[in-house]
């Protein structure tokens, strides 16, 4: 069926490379409001690094490539740098304007006086991966399938049934609804860009109706592509499966269109939208060279004491999430920590007023007994 095949050219785009990298961004926060980021990455080519991240040489970067098992060809890319504020860190990773930057991550620190103590909360979110988000995963998803796969069970410690079951369900949710809206999406997206078109157009074949009803009769397909469904519909995707394009070149899209419309005029629509498509299918690329195998780790190390975090793991004061491409896919995935540092100029400030206080206090009482 030419739906499973072009969900299943979805999955390649992400699973290009067979074995994914091992990812850590260790981001350490300075008193003085300075930071350092240290990212690793291991892998088992030597060209593990290919700009997920905006590394390169001669921007502040101290680098290293090794091999550290060549029996097995690991290999192990380091990137350090130091940044005199967190706004510096910000406008190197977080860019929207930037097709080149994959993984956008939005960073803030914040600062709150409070005499005795400074709060520092430091912010960091990895924004949606998937460029087409016409349908918001929060509104497709329900909550409880929103929290497995935020929180994916490990699979290697399934210590209990309960766990065992979370495992199942994670599994199911991948395998059928992240499909269905990975493809949902992308309809949408060209569906709007061919909506824009038949405006322009105004083929009596093509109005808001037809398009409706096509729209309708898409849905259908994406939603009930793993389902048994009439003759009707085996026919015209049997039809449709003989397009000689990829989804990403967009024409199997059209002709699945052009099949359900009976018109050729969809066709002309490709054409006077030919730079929208385009954009479409730069955007397509974004996930290009993505794994589902990747693995993420995120450590931040805070000054003070550490009062909150949404984090699972906690060591003196560096924090840690441990997360996969699936959670900042379809979604933004969050990751933030409060601590407190100590005003020690306060207390001493403070206790020399008391103490200035306590002298005047002291030396009007001797003046009165004195007098």
């Amino acid at each position: 069926k030419i739906l499973t095949k072009i969900i299943w050219l979805l999955l390649i785009i992400l699973t290009l490379y067979s074995c994914g990298n091992n990812y850590t961004i260790t981001t350490k926060i300075f008193r003085d409001g300075s930071c350092e980021r240290i990212i690793t990455i291991k892998g088992d080519s030597a060209e593990i690094f290919n700009g997920e991240y905006p590394v390169s040489e001669g921007d502040g970067w101290e680098t290293n490539l090794e091999i550290i098992d060549e029996k097995e060809e690991k290999y192990l890319f380091t990137a350090k740098k130091h940044y005199p504020d967190i706004k510096s860190l910000k406008n190197d990773f977080f860019n929207e304007e930037n097709p080149e930057l994959k993984v956008n991550s939005n960073i803030s620190l914040k600062r709150r006086f409070r005499w005795f103590y400074t709060y520092l909360n430091y912010n960091e979110i990895y924004e949606t991966l998937s460029p087409f988000n016409r349908i918001p995963a929060r509104e497709y998803f329900t909550d409880e399938e929103i929290s497995l796969i935020e929180d994916p069970p490990d699979d290697e410690n399934l210590a209990t049934e309960e766990d065992s079951l979370r495992s199942d369900q994670f599994d199911n949710i991948f395998e059928k609804k992240v499909e269905k809206w990975l493809l949902r999406n992308t309809f949408e997206e060209l569906f709007y860009i061919i909506s824009q078109g038949a405006v322009k157009l105004k083929s009596p074949d093509i109005t808001n109706s037809t398009l409706s009803q096509a729209k309708e009769k898409l849905i259908y397909l994406i939603e009930n592509f793993d389902n048994e469904i009439s003759d009707e519909n085996e026919e015209l995707i049997e039809l449709t499966n003989q397009a000689e394009n990829d989804i990403i070149d967009f024409n199997t899209w059209f002709l699945l269109i052009e099949k359900i419309l009976d018109s050729k005029d969809i066709w002309k629509i490709a054409e006077s939208e030919k730079s929208l498509l385009e954009e479409f299918s730069r955007k397509y690329q974004i996930i290009d060279e993505y794994s589902i195998f990747n693995e993420y780790t995120s450590n931040v190390q805070m000054p003070g004491l550490l009062l909150s975090t949404n984090a699972k793991t906690i060591e003196g004061n560096t924090v840690s999430w441990n997360f996969g491409l699936l959670q900042f896919l379809i979604m933004d995935y969050e990751m933030e920590v409060e601590s407190r540092l100590i005003n020690i100029w306060a207390f001493g400030l403070s206790g020399l007023f008391v103490l200035v206080i306590l002298t005047g206090i002291i030396a009007g009482i001797l003046r009165k007994r004195r007098g």
